[in-house]
């Protein structure tokens, strides 16, 4: 399943979306765990945005433990 492949189905994977009406109550319940600090998410590394080709790499070597954030210039 996906829903950044309008065209997905064409390979035989399901292409869902939120209706426009829904969509702001959608994005603001996935919002409120995070704006009230109940979402915690690990970090396993950050990187410049200079050094993106390097974290590029480190995720495609395996398993990462973790998020792995760019961060601005």
């Amino acid at each position: 399943m996906t829903i950044a492949a309008p065209d997905a189905a064409e390979l035989g994977v399901r292409f869902v979306s939120a209706g426009t009406e829904e969509l702001p109550e959608r994005l603001a319940g996935a919002a409120a765990p995070a704006a009230s600090g109940a979402l915690t998410l690990r970090v396993a590394g950050t990187y410049a945005l200079a050094e993106a080709a390097q974290a590029h790499r480190e995720s495609q070597g395996g398993h990462v433990p973790g998020k792995l954030v760019l961060l601005p210039g």
